[in-house]
């Protein structure tokens, strides 16, 4: 089942994290494995403009916002989120009246197991 991001952005308002098939090759809890797994299917196109939209704003609206021109918006929005700095991410979401809530967790990759 495809979720679009209105909806997604809904589920984790909510509390409730949207069903993931994401594996990932590092131990991590159960709601952040399925927040990086949103995030890596999300098009920063698809989520930027459905806020911008949300927030009846228009390009130039949030250019001014940004301190940046329009084409840069515009470019912005239509860039894959692994592509963004996530600075620049953070910056374009707090002009359209949002901020990132993530909790994260560092884990030594080489770090020796428990013993069993």
């Amino acid at each position: 089942m495809n979720t679009t991001p209105e909806q997604w952005l809904t589920k984790i308002q909510a509390g409730e994290a949207p069903p993931t098939e994401h594996t990932g090759t590092h131990a991590a809890s159960g709601r952040e494995t399925q927040v990086a797994a949103r995030l890596e299917e999300l098009n920063t196109a698809h989520l930027l403009v459905s806020l911008r939209q949300k927030a009846q704003l228009t390009q130039q609206e949030v250019a001014e916002r940004l301190g940046q021109s329009r084409p840069a918006v515009s470019q912005a929005e239509n860039k894959p989120l692994g592509t963004m700095a996530v600075g620049t991410f953070i910056r374009h979401i707090e002009a359209l009246g949002y901020r990132l809530d993530l909790e994260a967790a560092l884990i030594p990759i080489n770090e020796p197991k428990p013993a069993a």
